[in-house]
């Protein structure tokens, strides 16, 4: 047998540290990507707690005459059970009476979220701040509680 006529098997140690680069690469990306949906899930975890506090508090002052709502509100402040309060916070969670001093003001551009204010409306800003490993964030909600009559 001729020696230079019987071919080689196998792979070339270039072919192996190409594949090996190839490898690694992709596992880097599968690592990233699932730190990644880690950090969204926990996000969307602490955003579902933050909406579900504001769900409670809005609850809460429904419960309440609208009367003495409309003359007595100040503000209300509370936290959110599993949330980190920012640095400098007391709370994490907020409620404000959220004017809206000219609905009828179209200068800039219509909105059609803005509402005339009456004694049979009160409007209030709900915010939740905190901060988690993704750094600061904040959810906001605006609920007119009306005068329902009873």
């Amino acid at each position: 047998m001729n020696p230079h006529s019987i071919s080689r098997s196998g792979m070339s140690l270039i072919e192996v540290m190409i594949a090996m680069v190839i490898l690694a690469i992709g596992l880097s990306t599968l690592f990233d990507s699932m730190i990644t949906s880690k950090r969204v899930n926990d996000r969307a975890t602490n955003q579902a707690k933050a909406y579900e506090e504001i769900q409670a508090q809005i609850e809460s002052l429904q419960y309440m005459p609208f009367d003495s709502v409309r003359r007595d509100f100040k503000g209300i402040a509370f936290d959110v059970l599993g949330l980190r309060i920012p640095d400098g916070a007391v709370t994490c969670g907020t409620v404000t009476n959220f004017a809206n001093p000219n609905p009828d003001d179209t200068a800039i551009a219509p909105n059609p979220n803005k509402f005339r204010l009456s004694d049979q409306v009160l409007p209030l800003r709900f915010r939740v701040a905190w901060v988690d490993e993704n750094g600061p964030a904040s959810v906001e909600t605006v609920y007119v509680v009306t005068n329902r009559g009873f």
